[in-house]
């Protein structure tokens, strides 16, 4: 009796297991982050656990990153050259008002959802192959962190050109100098300007600094203690970061394609 209770059991949730497997296949839904491990969140932890909702400015440099990884990957013989122009052409196509799902809890899962719901899971899973989200948001920050500082140091440009020329205008323009909160001694109006001047320089070259600490890419650390790492000189252009705690030995290859949005510009994957 017992014995036959446990079967009626098993089978039932059996059952259960390939109706629900058969309704995930049906409907197209399976998480493909959390897949049986976890199951589906609910709503409430989904938007929790999201940063969709600050990734989007992310978004050009990730679709960047994925692109010259599959280049990569090709040019290494680790994936097929038809399978990296399938997933080439979808990332080409990534829309820039890609409408992201909580539930994959960042732009680097909407993007990988987006891929393989065109191409398939054989073809668009091979993406993510010898690398992480780990070290692709790192890399991602600092390519949107590269160009922010580029902006702010053509505003501090265009600002010094701008003192340089009213102090110009105002060589012979003479005013009170102040030290104390007391008239000290006068000045021209020049002077007092190209004081501006020199401090916006002083600010100038700190951004520089700032910048060329961001120009690294951690491209190849994967998750924590590094990947593989292409060798060839053509592809280096930025210093990989190496870390004594992380030990990143990451690739040294992307500058070349992270810096091209257009695919014709990958003529042998086009």
């Amino acid at each position: 009796m017992r014995k036959n209770r446990f079967s009626r059991e098993e089978n039932s949730l059996s059952t259960i297991s390939v109706l629900d497997k058969k309704k995930k296949l049906t409907s197209g839904k399976e998480n493909i982050l959390h897949k049986g491990r976890l199951g589906r969140f609910s709503e409430d932890a989904s938007r929790y656990t999201s940063s969709t909702d600050v990734d989007r400015r992310l978004l050009p440099s990730v679709i960047k990153v994925n692109c010259a990884h599959v280049i990569m990957l090709a040019e290494q013989g680790i994936i097929t050259r038809q399978v990296a122009r399938e997933i080439l052409s979808v990332l080409a196509r990534v829309p820039e008002d890609l409408k992201m799902k909580d539930d994959l809890e960042d732009v680097h899962m909407n993007i990988e959802n987006f891929v393989i719901s065109k191409v398939g899971s054989d073809s668009g899973g091979m993406m993510n192959l010898a690398k992480s989200r780990n070290d692709q948001v790192a890399t991602a920050l600092r390519m949107v962190l590269r160009n922010e500082l580029a902006a702010i140091g053509i505003g501090m440009v265009s600002l010094e050109k701008a003192l340089l020329g009213q102090a110009l205008k105002h060589t012979g323009t003479a005013i009170p100098g102040y030290t104390h909160l007391q008239r000290g001694q006068p000045v021209t109006l020049g002077h007092h300007l190209l004081a501006h001047f020199d401090s916006l320089d002083r600010d100038f070259s700190r951004l520089v600094d700032c910048y060329l600490r961001t120009d690294l890419c951690p491209m190849g650390a994967g998750a924590l203690a590094s990947g593989i790492r292409d060798q060839s000189d053509s592809h280096c252009g930025i210093a990989w970061i190496s870390s004594s705690a992380r030990k990143f030995a990451g690739c040294c290859f992307f500058q070349r394609f992270c810096n091209r949005s257009n695919l014709s510009l990958f003529p042998d994957y086009d």
